[in-house]
């Protein structure tokens, strides 16, 4: 009865996770662009 609840659990962190780690890669770029278009 456990097992399948953190198995669930288990699914949702992965997926949270590969968000948190696509947006802390894309993040930084998409934020220094603007940035860099405005100092020319």
């Amino acid at each position: 009865m456990l097992l399948p609840l953190v198995k669930k659990d288990f699914l949702l962190v992965k997926k949270y996770l590969l968000f948190l780690l696509i947006f802390t890669a894309v993040a930084p770029v998409y934020l220094s662009f603007p940035i860099t278009g405005r100092q020319r």
